[in-house]
């Protein structure tokens, strides 16, 4: 699939498709973006992240193409062949959460924030009165962290590690990284205002180790047994046909 699409995109251009054209533009604007704030890619990782941007786009109409599918490529080339790269890309536009986020589907992502809550005040009662105490908005985490696949909270030495978690537990996956992240953060986050809190979360490892993340992350799994669940009470079903 990934080499059809690659090759209909470029024909697509050739042929001066207009949607293709605006998407090209900001595709490339995005490259020489990314090319500046991330330091280990090369021109040839650039290359190759055009091809799986432009086929993504040619592929997935419906998704096109958002700033942020720029920085999950450029993680995934420097890990795996394009073609895998494009197929994990694709995977990761089926996850709802993520796709809610690139289409900017507000009610679904506040269902999402009304979950993530409630995952915390269920296993973490002490953390989640105090973030309530202080003001603290559980959106700003699904916005942050969780919808964009946590690529602006760890190295990408350390995404690729949380996305081999993702992998195996999709959606669910994303959640029980979060609930790691805020359980290795426990005593931080209860001395601390909301703003800081914020701050804290979305660069986790500032404050918390690599091992220490995983090892809370391991224990929330079982808190995640009624994600299905707690997605049917908070997350609006009919919101998930554009999927």
């Amino acid at each position: 699939m990934y080499t059809t699409s690659r090759e209909r995109a470029w024909k697509a251009l050739r042929d001066n498709d207009p949607i293709m054209l605006i998407l090209a533009r900001s595709i490339e604007k995005e490259l020489e973006r990314i090319l500046t704030d991330f330091k280990e890619l090369s021109r040839s990782h650039c290359a190759r992240m055009r091809d799986v941007l432009y086929a993504t786009a040619f592929a997935r109409p419906d998704v096109g193409f958002a700033p942020i599918l720029s920085t999950l490529s450029g993680v995934l080339v420097l890990n795996c062949r394009s073609a895998d790269a494009f197929n994990i890309l694709n995977y990761f536009l089926t996850i709802p959460v993520v796709s809610c986020y690139i289409n900017m589907d507000k009610e679904m992502l506040k269902g999402y924030s009304d979950i993530l809550e409630r995952l915390i005040q269920t296993n973490m009662a002490k953390v989640h009165k105090h973030l309530k105490t202080q003001g603290y908005q559980f959106l700003s985490y699904i916005n942050d962290a969780i919808s964009s696949l946590y690529v602006h909270s760890f190295p990408y030495e350390t995404v690729v590690k949380v996305w081999d978690q993702v992998i195996g537990l999709s959606e669910a996956g994303l959640f029980q990284v979060a609930l790691g992240v805020f359980k290795a953060l426990e005593k931080e986050i209860t001395a601390r205002n909301a703003e800081d809190i914020t701050a804290l979360v979305k660069s986790p490892l500032n404050c918390a180790s690599e091992e220490s993340i995983f090892k809370a992350m391991a224990k929330m799994q079982n808190a995640l047994k009624d994600f299905n669940k707690l997605k049917t009470e908070y997350v609006p079903y009919l919101s998930l046909i554009h999927i």
